[in-house]
């Protein structure tokens, strides 16, 4: 994405990812993390 803005002449300062493989940060606090459950494992196995 930073790429994309940056040639139509856009400063890309901060991205902030909200999903990825069907996994959502919805009630993490920006800079905390968690541990996955084995349902959320086995997706991102399959994850192409």
């Amino acid at each position: 994405m930073r790429r994309i803005f940056e040639n139509f002449g856009y400063q890309v300062t901060k991205l902030d990812r909200t999903t990825y493989a069907g996994l959502t940060k919805k009630e993490l606090p920006r800079g905390k993390w968690r541990f996955l459950d084995p349902k959320e494992v086995v997706k991102l196995k399959y994850f192409n």
